[in-house]
């Protein structure tokens, strides 16, 4: 018979570090997620019951309950929607470096003066 070496591995303590930090990372967006989807589920519970307390028809209770699944998919849609240069309205540039300029800008979609920084790649 053979006999097996077995191998040990020294772990270092920055790669226990970076470990770490990915872990709490991810426990904190999970943690997040949760909460979202129970803050989410208690919402519909409120909704439910104030349906109940309005005695409203099924049909009635179903338009509510769609017209706030298509209310929620568009927030979510607007979420996840990517912004552009094109978004902004330039005001005034604030300061320039090597690698690009600081300006002011205007959100046309809702007005917000914002500091958009534009980097030369």
């Amino acid at each position: 018979q053979m006999a097996t070496k077995k191998k040990t591995f020294e772990i270092s303590d920055k790669t226990k570090e970076k470990a770490e930090a990915v872990k709490k990372y991810i426990e904190s967006r999970y943690a997040k997620l949760k909460t979202e989807e129970q803050e989410r589920k208690e919402g519909w519970d409120l909704l439910n019951q104030k349906m109940e307390v309005l005695n409203l028809t099924p049909h009635e209770k179903e338009l509510i309950r769609q017209d706030v699944l298509h209310k929620e998919a568009e927030l979510n849609r607007k979420a996840r929607r990517k912004v552009y240069p094109s978004d902004f309205e330039p005001l005034s540039i604030i300061g320039k470096g090597a690698f690009g300029e600081v300006r002011i800008c205007r959100h046309i979609e809702t007005g917000n003066i914002v500091a958009v920084k534009k980097v030369v790649k």
